[in-house]
């Protein structure tokens, strides 16, 4: 059975960031192109959701 898609449709989007394990939070630092430190403000702001944060990351930049 296929996973479901978040509504951008990237596989990752469904996925929660583990901040912490630096292994995750580095390959989403350099999937969303962002910075560590933009990264947690975006977690911060919208939580883990891996959809949430990417939406957060590109509307902030």
């Amino acid at each position: 059975m296929a996973s479901k898609k978040a509504k951008s449709g990237h596989p990752l989007d469904s996925k929660t960031i583990d901040t912490h394990n630096k292994s995750d939070y580095r390959h989403w630092c350099k999937e969303l192109g962002c910075t560590d430190r933009e990264l947690a403000a975006a977690v911060r702001a919208v939580g883990g959701s891996g959809a949430a944060v990417r939406e957060y990351v590109e509307s902030h930049h």
